[in-house]
């Protein structure tokens, strides 16, 4: 048994501004996410509303096109949300996560990279983007 105080990193109070209405909010889908394809904060978390997509193995992954070089942000279509914060403590490990895929959402307020907007023609036809 190992009684010796350790230092954890207490995960960030989710900024669910982004959604709008509680329409949704009681029926996420779970989901696996692919670590190694997303941008971690400086403490490992990707944040909640963070637009996703479901490739062809099953996991998600950003909404952005693959064909598109570092850097460059392009959205692609039908994408989903994730509801909650995920931390990630090892990339190589797949990580389990909550998919908001319907309701009412800000998309101004969705975490894009700096600079860019959330396109809301390419978004979820079950999400109504204000």
């Amino acid at each position: 048994m190992d009684i010796q105080p350790r230092t954890t990193v207490a995960p960030p109070i989710d900024q669910q501004d982004w959604v709008v209405s509680q329409h949704g909010a009681d029926a996420p889908l779970t989901g696996t996410i692919d670590p190694t394809r997303f941008t971690l904060d400086a403490d490992g978390f990707i944040p909640s509303g963070t637009p996703i997509v479901k490739n062809v193995a099953g996991m998600y992954v950003p909404a952005i096109d693959d064909e598109v070089t570092a850097g460059t942000f392009v959205q692609v279509a039908e994408c989903r949300h994730l509801f909650k914060s995920v931390r990630v403590r090892d990339a190589a490990v797949m990580v389990g996560c909550s998919v908001f895929w319907h309701g009412v959402v800000a998309a101004e307020l969705l975490p894009v990279p700096d600079g860019e907007t959330f396109d809301v023609a390419k978004g979820s036809a079950h999400v109504l983007y204000v």
